[in-house]
């Protein structure tokens, strides 16, 4: 069983989702963001990892943020 996602974790969906193709290492400058909570995203296919070191939210991900509102 996976455990809920947490309120930062959902953020940096949103951030994500937002802004796509953002670098891992612009999101790993932002404070409380680790390589688990980018890991924990992919793990659930709420993004993916299309270019080297770049991130874009999946349809899933993208449903994910809509029904968060």
């Amino acid at each position: 069983m996976t455990e809920p996602i947490s309120p930062g974790r959902l953020a940096l969906l949103k951030l994500i989702a937002k802004h796509p193709g953002v670098p891992r290492e612009k999101l790993l400058t932002i404070q409380g963001i680790t390589e688990a909570d980018l890991d924990y995203l992919m793990n659930l296919d709420l993004i993916r990892e299309r270019e080297l070191g770049q991130f874009r939210a999946t349809h899933l991900g993208e449903q994910a943020v809509k029904r968060s509102l």
